[in-house]
């Protein structure tokens, strides 16, 4: 997940929807035009990422 504005290259969204152990992808960008976030999110092709509680996510899988 990327939040607010943060720095990417050209290569950057192949290279994210290449990675072999990223399953999901959002970019919180409320600081940055729709015309760069948008098709970013979109060429790196993944199902957005869902947000939760560390809690949640620890209960998630099995607990501490």
């Amino acid at each position: 997940m990327l939040i607010r504005g943060v720095g990417v290259g050209d290569d950057d969204a192949s290279r994210l929807a290449a990675h072999p152990t990223l399953r999901e992808f959002t970019w919180y960008a409320e600081d940055v035009p729709l015309r760069v976030w948008q098709p970013f999110q979109a060429a790196v092709g993944k199902p957005e990422a869902s947000v939760v509680h560390a809690r949640e996510w620890f209960a998630s899988r099995g607990g501490l």
